[in-house]
């Protein structure tokens, strides 16, 4: 990292071959942390080393693998070692749980300071809250920020500190006066914990009675309340909408900004679902790209708006995603089918879209968003609207579904297609022979029907719009044959399934 820097491909490229190893070691968790404790100054690689392992650790716990929760045992074991010798100080908590919250998982307790090592203010000094928040917001905008900006700094600010502390800041937040600190607001509403959020609301509550609400913030209401699983603070959020409608605010957009969508471009969900989507826009001739990341399971797992200089900084972006990725180029009708379907996931799983998602909506003219879950015969009729491949004979599913130059060409595309989790890992640990393991793994594929035929399906529906029938034929052709009960050993794509999961399984065996 620091020969090439952390942003150069071939740091990159080297730490993804060893980023396993690295999690695996205990004395990688350790070593990092004892380094960072030596270190006065140029701690900035050991921690930006910390925090790529916080996130593969936090991708590790969501995929089911042991190692992940070990690493991050290890390392607040060393962190509570070094407190414990003197070699780290409470300041330094503020360090990690930054990283922790930057790499989006949850700050351990052990890492939330002591409030009576938080120095009291000065004898005579006044502090004025929102005059403090009003600085930063300052300092963020003079710096080219925006609300999301100084959410996420105000967030890692406070990372280190008790519920209790982060639930009135969050409250002292959405009461300053000012449409920036109102959207921060909305950001805590979908990533505090209710504690926080009760707080959030409660401070919204005193905005509304007092100088009111942005009409952009009373638009979001009721989207984010449709994300919310019920409970107190669904309610809270239905009382908030209520009173705003008592006070006659109107709720709805009157945004006169037309935005226009230049590109749209998405890549085939990887082995766990994971789907990278990118949509430059241009509006009142400045560019944008909306990236949004969804997951199985997750729903809108990221998001956020990159502001463009140019139309061709904008079409770097999204070059660059598609790259990447392997992504290709759709239609809107597909795009919204997607992140439809990936707001209903969320819902299903309680799981509340990423804040940055409220930016994306706002920016695409994507106010009308909602939930909509798709059967599989719903995304079966979406990707095959006329028929061609639903009503076609068994005898023709089967030849669309092994045709061999189709099956070639998606060969890259389908490379992550495997079951990577508890089960199939027990399984080829626990087999005694290659026979009986593989036998294990398609009986075990045979309750994943439907998980694959979606899969298929939104594939199919991608490369349709990327005007290649071959391949969207082929991908149809298997889901139909998952949903009619055809035998899994007929259709190709099942079968590769089948061997990359034995051999993936394997290789975190050894």
């Amino acid at each position: 990292m620091e020969q090439q820097g952390e942003t150069s491909l071939d740091f990159h490229n080297y730490f993804m071959r060893i980023k396993s190893l690295l999690l695996e070691s205990d004395e990688t968790a350790v070593g990092l942390i004892m380094l960072f404790g030596h270190l006065d100054e140029d701690s900035e690689n050991v921690e930006e080393l910390l925090r790529l392992l916080l996130d593969e650790a936090r991708m590790g716990l969501e995929n089911d693998y042991a190692y992940a929760s070990r690493f991050l045992e290890t390392v607040e074991i060393a962190i509570d070692a070094g407190i414990e010798s003197g070699e780290l100080k409470q300041q330094d908590l503020m360090t990690f749980a930054k990283l922790y919250r930057r790499a989006g998982l949850p700050v351990p307790q052990s890492l939330v300071i002591d409030p009576d090592m938080v120095a009291p203010p000065k004898e005579g000094q006044d502090i004025d809250p929102s005059e403090m928040l009003e600085g930063l917001a300052r300092d963020v905008q003079a710096e080219g920020g925006g609300p999301f900006e100084l959410f996420s700094g105000l967030s890692e600010m406070t990372a280190a500190l008790s519920d209790e502390f982060q639930a009135n800041f969050a409250n002292q937040v959405s009461i300053v006066p000012s449409p920036i600190f109102e959207r921060c607001a909305l950001y805590f509403v979908l990533s505090g914990s209710p504690l926080v959020q009760e707080a959030t609301i409660s401070g919204l509550f005193e905005r509304l009675e007092g100088p009111g609400l942005n009409a952009d913030t009373l638009v979001f209401l009721p989207i984010i309340r449709s994300w919310m699983p019920s409970g107190h603070i669904q309610t809270g959020l239905d009382e908030l909408i209520k009173r705003a409608r008592r006070k006659n605010h109107s709720i709805s957009s009157n945004d006169p900004r037309s935005v226009q969508i230049l590109e749209i471009t998405a890549s085939v969900a990887d082995g766990v679902g994971a789907q990278n989507l990118a949509i430059s826009i241009e509006m009142d001739g400045a560019f944008s790209v909306c990236v949004a990341l969804t997951k199985d399971g997750y729903g809108i797992k990221d998001a956020f708006v990159v502001p463009c200089d140019t139309r061709l900084e904008a079409d770097s972006i999204v070059m660059n995603v598609r790259h990447a990725s392997h992504a290709t180029d759709i239609k809107l009708s597909t795009l919204m089918v997607l992140l439809e379907a990936a707001l209903a996931d969320g819902v299903d799983h309680t799981a509340i879209p990423a804040p940055g998602f409220l930016d994306v909506m706002e920016s695409c003219g994507f106010l009308d968003l909602r939930p909509q879950a798709l059967t599989l015969q719903e995304l079966l009729e979406f990707a095959d609207p006329e028929g061609r491949i639903g009503d076609a004979s068994p005898q023709a599913l089967g030849r669309w579904s092994k045709n061999e130059a189709a099956l070639a060409s998606l060969e890259d595309m389908t490379a992550s297609w495997f079951e990577d989790n508890q089960e199939t890992r027990k399984i080829v640990a626990a087999g005694r022979s290659s026979r009986s393991i593989e036998i294990k793994i398609w009986k075990y594929l045979e309750g994943r029907r439907e998980l694959w035929a979606r899969r298929f399906l939104q594939t199919a529906v991608i490369l349709k719009d990327a005007d290649r029938p071959r391949e969207w034929k082929t991908l149809t052709a298997s889901a139909c044959g998952l949903m009619t009960g055809r035998p899994l050993k007929r259709i190709p794509l099942i079968e590769n399934i089948v061997w990359i999961t034995i051999e993936a399984a394997d290789g975190w065996g050894r």
